[in-house]
């Protein structure tokens, strides 16, 4: 399935009415399966599905770095993720929270009710000059929604530079794709910033804390319940990232000014 497509409309400009076409996202319904159980439904953009997969299991608690994922395979159908754990057997006893996206996206996202992981410390620093420059180079990257304003984005960048940038119907989903990505590649999270487009909620934060990442740099507003866990798991949240300026929330010992 393409990303996008065409459809009629009628467009009324400056007085005038005319006939064309506007480019429109397109959504998939992907299932995610472990072991032959249907674990998940996720509405989600029908593109990078291996980093939509490897990224919800990732930050939903349930791949750990003792039980890795082994293989992704998109079924002949094009809406089924078949994955293999290292231990498929561990979702059985697994308990869950089911949480509704809040927003944009449809689908449940679930969290893992085992213990998170403690508090982290250091992990990276960042300036506020490069804050300015990465969000500007993010905000360039977002190709999809320059053409169809349909879309959320979200990256990861590792101080430096940009290494995966995504976009989703989903801001939820935006994320697990750039998180699955460097998930998939083989680097660690632990050392790396994410960038968003939307809102920091309490929901985005525990993708953060189950997937390691210490910071989190939005042009968006962050929740309270975001900043309540992110001040206990030692998460630096920067929002309103919009130019030259910015707050930073959480742990501003990250921050170079």
């Amino acid at each position: 399935m393409e990303v996008s497509s065409r459809h009629p409309i009628i467009r009324f400009s400056s007085g005038e009415r005319s006939e064309t076409t506007d480019e429109i996202v397109n959504e998939l319904s992907l299932r995610l399966s472990i072991g032959s159980r249907v674990l998940a439904t996720v509405v989600c953009s029908p593109d990078h599905l291996e980093d939509m997969a490897a990224g919800y299991l990732l930050t939903s608690g349930i791949v750990t770095d003792g039980n890795p994922i082994r293989s992704l395979e998109l079924d002949p159908a094009g809406d089924t993720m078949n994955v293999e754990l290292e231990d498929n057997s561990v979702i059985v006893d697994m308990v869950f929270t089911g949480m509704r996206p809040v927003g944009c996206g449809g689908g449940t996202l679930l969290f893992s009710d085992r213990e998170v992981p403690p508090s982290r410390k250091g992990g990276v620093e960042i300036s506020s000059s490069w804050i300015a420059e990465c969000m500007k180079e993010f905000n360039r990257s977002s190709d999809l929604f320059a053409r169809t304003g349909g879309v959320h984005s979200a990256a990861v960048a590792d101080g430096s530079r940009l290494l995966a940038t995504r976009e989703d119907i989903g801001r939820h989903n935006a994320l697990d794709k750039a998180i699955g990505c460097i998930y998939r590649s083989g680097l660690p999270l632990n050392d790396k910033v994410v960038l968003t487009s939307g809102r920091v909620s309490s929901e985005i934060m525990l993708k953060l804390v189950y997937s390691g990442v210490p910071v989190i740099v939005s042009r968006s507003a962050p929740t309270a319940g975001a900043l309540a866990v992110a001040e206990k798991q030692g998460v630096t949240v920067v929002g309103f990232a919009r130019g030259a300026s910015f707050n930073v929330y959480t742990h501003p010992e990250r921050v170079i000014f």
